[in-house]
Formats: C-alpha cells, sequence, structure tokens
C-alpha cells in the first residue's frame, strides 16, 4: 500500500486550492452558509476562469497596455472584501499574473486589476443562472475557444496538462526569509550601538548562500536593504509568493541586559506562553506606529471563520518548523527556552503558509552583540538554520 501524501508533499498550489476548499466545504457544513460573492475564480494548469454572479450589463471586463493588465468592473452587492483576498491569492499564484489590486472605486462598485507579464486573450461566455463566464489564457498560450463550461456535468471535468508554470511550482519551492525590522525602525540596539536591523539582514544573506546550491528552492528576501516594511506586508509578500515557508529573524532586545540565548516562535491566538514571549510580540507588533500605519478590523465573521479553518492545518506545521529550528539553533548557541514559544507575533498571521519567528540572541547583552556582529557567529547561525530549512523541506 502506498504511503498517504502529506500536505507538504503537495505541489503549492495544489495544496492550498485544497486547504481552502476543504475549509470552505466545513463551513458550509457546519453553517449551512452559501458563500456567494459576485466573483468566483477556478485554476486550470495556465487558464483562469471568473464567474461573474449577475447580469452582463452589471460588468465590465476589458485590457490595458503598458503594462498588460485585465481589468474587471462590477457591483459590490454580496461582496466580502475577506473572501476576495482569498480569492486574489489563487489568481497570484499563476506564473503569468503579476500583481493582483482589488479597489473598491466607489460607493457601490469594485474593479480587479490584473497585472500579467503579456497580452491576455479572453472570452465571456454567458451561462447558466445568470452568470458570466470570463475564461482567460496565460499570455503566449492557444487561443481561448468557446466552452461548454455551463453544460458540462460537473462531475466530469477534463484533466488539464500542466502547464510549465505549474511544473516549475512544483520543482522549486519558495521560501521566504524576513530580516526584522529596517529603515526608519532599527530594531533593539546594542550597547555598542549595534542595531538589530543590520544585523539579521547580515544573517540572512549568509543563510541563502548556504541554501544557494539547492536548485529545488527559491529563496528570497521580504527586504534586501535598509528599508521599513509594514507587519503585515512582509506577510503578504509571502502569501503572494505561494511561498512553501516564512522565516522572520530577529535579535531580541529587553530590559535586563544579562537575558541571553536564542528563541524559536510560532504564532499563538490564545496568548503567550511566557511573560517575555508577551514582552517581545508586543514590541514587534508595535513597530508599523513607527512610520505612522494604522489598521482597520476585518469585521467580516464569516469570511474570519474560513481563514481560521485553514489556519488551523498550518499551524500543524508551523509547530513542526519551529521545532526543527529549536533543535538546530540547540546544537550552536545555548537557548533561552527549552521549548518553542508561542506568542501573537503579527509577522506570523498567515493562514496558508507555516511561519516563525527567530530570534538569534539578545543584542542588548554585551556578550551577545560581540557575537552577532562576528562573522564566526553569523557563519554558526546560519548553517544551523539552513539546515533546519532543509529538513523542513525534506
Amino acid at each position: 500500500m502506498s504511503k498517504p501524501q502529506s500536505f507538504r508533499s503537495l505541489a503549492p498550489l495544489s495544496r492550498r486550492q485544497f486547504l481552502l476548499g476543504s475549509a470552505a466545504t466545513a463551513l458550509a457544513v457546519s453553517s449551512g452558509v452559501v458563500l456567494a460573492d459576485p466573483v468566483a475564480v477556478d485554476v486550470n494548469g495556465d487558464e483562469l476562469s471568473l464567474r461573474l454572479n449577475g447580469n452582463k450589463s452589471q460588468f465590465s471586463v476589458f485590457t490595458l497596455a503598458n503594462p498588460p493588465r485585465l481589468v474587471i468592473d462590477g457591483p459590490t452587492a454580496g461582496m466580502s472584501a475577506s473572501a476576495m483576498e482569498l480569492q486574489l491569492r489563487r489568481m497570484k499564484a499563476l506564473s503569468w499574473v503579476k500583481t493582483t489590486r482589488f479597489n473598491p472605486s466607489h460607493q457601490d462598485k469594485f474593479r480587479i486589476v490584473l497585472e500579467l507579464t503579456g497580452t491576455p486573450k479572453y472570452k465571456i461566455t454567458q451561462t447558466e443562472g445568470n452568470q458570466q463566464l470570463v475564461t482567460v489564457q496565460a499570455p503566449g498560450g492557444a487561443a481561448v475557444v468557446a466552452t461548454a463550461a455551463a453544460s458540462a456535468p460537473a462531475s466530469q471535468p477534463a484533466e488539464p496538462a500542466k502547464s510549465s508554470g505549474e511544473v516549475r511550482r512544483q520543482q522549486r519551492k519558495v521560501i521566504v526569509i524576513d530580516p526584522g525590522h529596517g529603515g526608519v525602525d532599527p530594531g533593539a540596539i546594542g550597547r555598542n550601538g549595534a542595531k538589530e536591523k543590520h544585523v539579521v539582514l547580515e544573517i540572512a544573506q549568509r543563510v541563502r548562500e548556504q541554501l544557494r546550491g539547492r536548485n529545488d528552492l527559491e529563496v528570497v528576501f521580504t527586504r534586501d536593504r535598509d528599508i521599513f516594511i509594514p507587519l503585515f506586508d512582509r506577510r503578504d509578500f509571502a502569501r503572494d509568493r505561494n511561498a512553501y515557508m516564512f522565516m522572520s529573524l530577529h535579535a531580541d532586545g529587553f530590559t535586563d541586559p544579562s537575558a541571553n540565548g536564542a528563541s524559536v516562535f510560532t504564532l499563538s491566538e490564545r496568548g503567550a506562553t511566557s511573560t517575555m514571549a508577551q514582552f517581545l510580540a508586543d514590541k514587534e507588533n508595535a513597530v508599523d506606529e513607527i512610520a505612522g500605519i494604522k489598521y482597520s478590523k476585518d469585521n467580516d465573521a464569516l469570511a474570519r471563520t474560513l481563514l481560521d479553518l485553514v489556519h488551523t492545518n498550518t499551524r500543524k506545521e508551523s509547530d513542526q518548523l519551529g521545532s526543527i529550528m529549536q533543535q538546530a539553533l540547540r546544537k550552536v548557541h545555548r537557548m533561552h527556552s527549552r521549548h518553542v514559544e508561542e506568542a501573537g507575533f503579527a509577522v506570523l498571521k498567515s493562514p496558508d503558509v507555516p511561519s516563525v519567528l527567530v530570534e538569534t540572541s539578545f543584542i542588548t547583552n554585551l556578550d551577545e552583540e560581540r557575537l552577532l556582529t562576528s562573522d564566526a557567529f553569523q557563519n554558526k547561525l546560519a548553517v544551523a538554520i539552513s539546515g533546519g530549512i532543509k529538513r523542513f523541506i525534506g
């Protein structure tokens, strides 16, 4: 008997579709609620289908050039902003979709803009049930032909051929490393003046060098220079790239200069596992205030429940990643805690990307500040962290 396939052995796109589909099914069964947003998205190979719920006169679909874009205008009635975000994530997973944007243009209208790698070919087909089916082909692909999808039995879908983009995503796993702080936010500062933002970027660069020989991995940074990036933009950076995992690198700062050791954190929605964990989470979550950034709360309970169901599966993988990193770091440095800690770090709040935060040491401890600024110790950390990544990837 063959071994059942785990979540991590699935292609990133397929895994995300599976998690979202499973969560939506569970939500529908438990609540009896039907999600009826104006736009529904389906991805098959290099073909994108958007089902627009409403009369043809309610929607406008057109293209723009320089850069090539596909634009969809329609009514916002019945639309959930959070559920729409999930739809945009699915579109962005396609290799030929560079960026996605959603903007309510005024009170009762929305606009979706897809920036593409080339001029798209698309066709609009009237389907049953007062719906419009927009079928978009990858730039440079075969011409879109009239489809009978509206009348075809849902239980007998055609098996799409694997596209080159899909094959690439299966072969290369995207590893997102997030060097914390940056720009106007220096992070913690040591007694000798070392700044957390510089130290963690240097460590991240060394980790990337350790992984450079892996042809099955693509390592990308949320920032590769001294700039400020808001916390949720860091999280969304990983989601936009359909990341296999996300790791945020930091160097602790604490009021007690004797505090020492490395720590590994995963997300907790229930509260921190220690006073220190709560202190660090509060400090890290407040950094956006330096740039004057404020966030409004999303009160869409239905979409939030859907995200929670997806996140339950991702949490298990985040815990696995955290345990691996804890074991790897223990071999090269003392640990502040014997176990993986949990706290409500905003940067870890991704429902579908396994995420951890690594505090490499306390930069406010004089001895560890000296370590963190030394080539030898940075290399030790890079070898340990990259080794943990390799073990997690398999």
